[in-house]
């Protein structure tokens, strides 16, 4: 792909009080210190981005954890690849 993306993505360095304060929060919960795309795009509406980021009560919405496969086999996983 070539030239301006459509929708740019706001940077934390180029982001508002607004948006850094979300970012701020997305990265101490998920703790990390990066903030994926998803969020960066998001960060175009300031306000679509906070109310993605909470619940009607204004709690932070959290990420259910990552599914493990622990020791499970390929095999286990995907029986049709037998």
């Amino acid at each position: 792909m070539t030239g301006k993306p459509l929708v740019p993505l706001i940077e934390y360095e180029d982001a508002n009080d607004a948006v850094r304060a979300v970012y701020d929060d997305i990265m101490a919960t998920r703790k990390v210190e990066w903030i994926n795309n998803f969020w960066k795009l998001l960060a175009n509406d300031p306000a679509l981005l906070k109310r993605s980021r909470t619940n009607r009560n204004g709690a932070p919405v959290e990420r259910a954890p990552r599914f493990q496969f622990g020791s499970i086999s390929l095999s286990e996983r995907f029986p049709w690849r037998r």
